[in-house]
């Protein structure tokens, strides 16, 4: 009789079940095993009488199903595959035989694609596609050209094909053994403009341009913020200055109430520093009162007079007109405190 084909996954457990018409009426049931064609038979477990008996330590791969005869192959390795025979001893001393072909495999491996085209002559493109997979074993390579089967004389990895120039097709590579399977699929574009290595050359240097370009935009600018801010003051400027002095004071606008009530003075000292960046304005806020050394000419002079000065210092720019001066007289007669 022909063998039963039995498949299974490495890893897995594997089931031999005989038909049920050889479980009735049972004297004694024996399972063989011949891993192939050029070992010997040997006996796996004999069974009679309700207990079992296995040879060596063959129990701990195997499993025994009393009720229905079954061989387990608890977790199957592919050289637990090959041909596994099933005596059966009636009453009647009449021996029923039955075969098991198995079959383990190890699932397909991770697949690995490599599409590559090349330009030829007369408008044409040549497509080379290559699939392999590591383990698995007993591997079958299937291609498709979108769903269309693509036959091949042999079991091929690798497909060549021509296809028409600015053309897109797709290819699927199909890699199965009797448990699993795996697949891939190419998208191949043929494109007639040819890049050399002069192309990439030039488009390197460009690259390399802008990049400079770039840096030296940012240096400009960081070093332009940076001399803005070391020429800014960083503190406001304060005056103090003697009204006795009349030399010292220069390039001022005065406004004078009349003598006799509260005065109020306002000057603006144009500042004449050497940083011609600054933007600041700095204010002088000055108290005038009368002088010690006119003590004696207070005599029409009313002493509760005081006069605030406002001073704003910072640059602007210098007026073409002499601005007003008070008199070496009235300066005499006053004293800034600040």
């Amino acid at each position: 009789d022909s063998a039963e084909a039995v498949v299974g996954l490495s890893g897995m457990q594997v089931s031999l079940q005989p038909p049920t018409t050889q479980t009735k009426h049972i004297n004694s049931v024996k399972w063989k095993i011949q891993r192939n064609s050029t070992s010997k038979t040997s006996v796996i477990l004999t069974w009679k009488n309700e207990v079992e008996v296995w040879t060596d330590d063959l129990k701990e791969i195997f499993d025994f199903r009393e009720k229905n005869l079954t061989l387990l192959i608890k977790a199957a390795q592919p050289r637990d595959s090959g041909l596994y025979l099933l005596e059966v001893t009636d009453d009647s001393g009449k021996v029923k035989h039955h075969r098991f072909w198995v079959s383990v495999f190890d699932p397909v491996g991770t697949l690995e694609a490599v599409g590559k085209t090349k330009v030829l002559g007369g408008g044409k493109c040549q497509v080379s596609l290559s699939c392999s997979v590591s383990g698995g074993g007993h591997v079958s390579y299937v291609w498709y050209r979108g769903k269309e089967l693509i036959e091949t004389p042999d079991n091929l990895s690798k497909l060549e094909e021509q296809i028409d120039v600015n053309s897109l097709e797709n290819y699927t590579c199909n890699v199965s053994n009797p448990v699993s399977w795996v697949n891939h699929t190419f998208s191949q574009s043929c494109d007639n403009k040819q890049h050399t290595s002069v192309d990439y050359l030039v488009f390197i240097v460009i690259s390399l341009i802008i990049l400079l370009l770039v840096t030296l935009t940012c240096f400009c600018v960081w070093r332009r913020r940076r001399k803005q801010c070391h020429n800014n003051p960083g503190e406001p400027l304060t005056v103090y200055e003697d009204v006795n002095n009349l030399q010292n004071r220069c390039n001022q606008t005065q406004r004078q109430n009349p003598p006799g009530e509260g005065s109020t003075i306002y000057s603006m000292i144009q500042s004449q520093s050497s940083a011609p960046t600054s933007q600041e304005a700095n204010t002088l806020y000055a108290l005038v009162q009368p002088s010690r050394k006119s003590e004696s000419k207070k005599k029409n002079q009313n002493s509760s007079f005081s006069y605030t000065i406002y001073e704003e210092v910072g640059k602007t720019q210098l007026k073409a007109q002499n601005p007003a001066r008070l008199s070496r007289r009235e300066l005499e007669n006053f004293c800034v405190y600040s």
